[in-house]
């Protein structure tokens, strides 16, 4: 599907190679969930396990965006290359083929390491083999088309007005067996007939079960809930440095530096910080801590304007002092985010046993992605309507607005972090006097 999106030529066509990219993308989920259970246990494996890998995927989504920029459109970037000169023709129709062939590559590579050197960690009797993929999707696809159909019209019950003979014998004179109450399949008879079918109930079950555990749920909530503050911070960051009014009237070129030194800051202290709070405050402290840091720090970001002042707008420079402060500022809140990521996996893990935990990632993944959908919808309007306001001198002042308006919902954040804090003391508490 990275092929695919990099061979489109017409909006649908891309925005449907994305779909699927991201539809068949489960790779986040399933490594967190394969962290826990190859740690067996060992809480302090799992800790600094899913530290890195959260670590790891955050300098994926730092570096990524830069190595696109940086293949993207060679017939015009790089016009002297050896490789430009020889497909000029087809990197000339398709101008991000390029990062994205790049891109399935490294996905080819991924999967050639996970099938050599990751443990499996599903035991073998709960193990499918791969040549039902097909059939299993398909049922599922079943599945869900019927559940949504008695959703939207549930079957009306009968009442039967079938005469009930009392005088029946319950147990047959000659045989001595009892008659058949009915002569439907079981659900015990389906998972036999159908191991993907006799299991659709239970993994509905499941998902509802997890649901309704109180601690599973809030912490759900909470990680949903910062997925969609962070995005809203990514979306509006570029936005805000690229506004000449009330922005930094900053170029792209200007914008993927800052990003770099953030990332190099990223990397120097990310896992340094998670195994040093984790170890000394725990992991409720901690992830308190990453909620902290991580989103309301933003607030100083309108600082770089003052810092910035003397530079005449439109010529999409930065002074240094403006360029350290907001590579050390978006550095930062890199640092702790990912410190709350990394701590809620774990403490969402534990809230559940450790057959639920692949689902429980799951859900988490999937409102998350909702999540990211909305932030950059509500970052467009928060910006645009902070930098559209008539009055110019009232305009100049919207980075106060977008920045203030964010890290307060960053603080609301912080709060429910906090209130999960208090219910895990509550429950050591109960667990001590049981």
């Amino acid at each position: 599907f990275s092929l695919m999106f990099g061979l489109s030529k017409t909006f649908s066509f891309a925005l449907a190679a994305r779909f699927w990219l991201g539809f068949c993308n489960s790779i986040q989920s399933t490594a967190k969930t394969s962290v826990t259970e190859i740690a067996k246990g060992d809480e302090n494996l799992e800790a600094r396990g899913t530290g890195l890998t959260i670590g790891m995927r955050g300098i994926g989504f730092l570096l990524s965006p830069a190595l696109g920029g940086v293949l993207a459109n060679p017939v015009k970037q790089y016009p002297e290359w050896a490789l430009t000169k020889r497909f000029e023709q087809i990197l000339t129709q398709y101008p991000f083929l390029l990062p994205n062939l790049v891109g399935c590559a490294l996905c080819m590579l991924s999967a050639l390491t996970v099938q050599l050197f990751v443990e499996e960690t599903l035991p073998e009797d709960q193990r499918r083999p791969v040549k039902h993929f097909a059939a299993d999707i398909w049922q599922w696809t079943l599945v869900k088309i019927r559940d949504t159909y008695r959703l939207i019209l549930p079957k009306k019950e009968v009442n039967s007005t079938t005469p009930i003979n009392e005088e029946m014998p319950l147990v047959n004179s000659e045989n001595k067996t009892k008659p058949k109450l009915h002569d439907r399949t079981t659900d015990e008879d389906k998972g036999k007939i159908s191991g993907f079918d006799g299991q659709k109930d239970d993994a509905n079950g499941v998902a509802n079960d997890i649901w309704k555990r109180e601690s599973t749920r809030r912490h759900l909530i909470s990680y949903w809930l910062f997925s969609f503050v962070v995005v809203a911070v990514d979306e509006a960051f570029p936005l805000y440095c690229i506004s000449r009014v009330g922005g930094l009237s900053l170029s792209e070129a200007s914008i993927g530096k800052i990003l770099s030194a953030a990332g190099v800051i990223f990397v120097l202290g990310q896992y340094m910080a998670f195994a040093t709070l984790v170890d000394r405050l725990g992991l409720y402290r901690a992830q308190s801590i990453g909620a902290l840091l991580g989103v309301p720090t933003t607030i100083l970001l309108p600082i770089a304007n003052v810092l910035n002042r003397k530079v005449s707008k439109g010529e999409g420079e930065l002074r240094w002092s403006s360029f350290i402060f907001l590579a050390v500022v978006i550095g930062t809140a890199k640092i702790f985010t990912c410190l709350f990521f990394a701590v809620i996996t774990i403490t969402t893990n534990r809230t559940v046993p450790a057959s639920l935990r692949a689902t429980t990632n799951g859900l988490s993944m999937v409102g998350g992605s909702v999540a990211k959908g909305l932030g950059p919808i509500f970052a467009g309007v928060l910006v645009s309507v902070s930098f559209s306001v008539p009055n110019e001198d009232i305009a100049t002042y919207g980075s106060v607005f977008i920045w203030c308006t964010i890290s307060m919902l960053g603080l609301l954040v912080y709060q429910d972090a906090r209130s999960l804090e208090r219910m895990s003391h509550g429950d050591e508490a109960d667990d001590e006097v049981t």
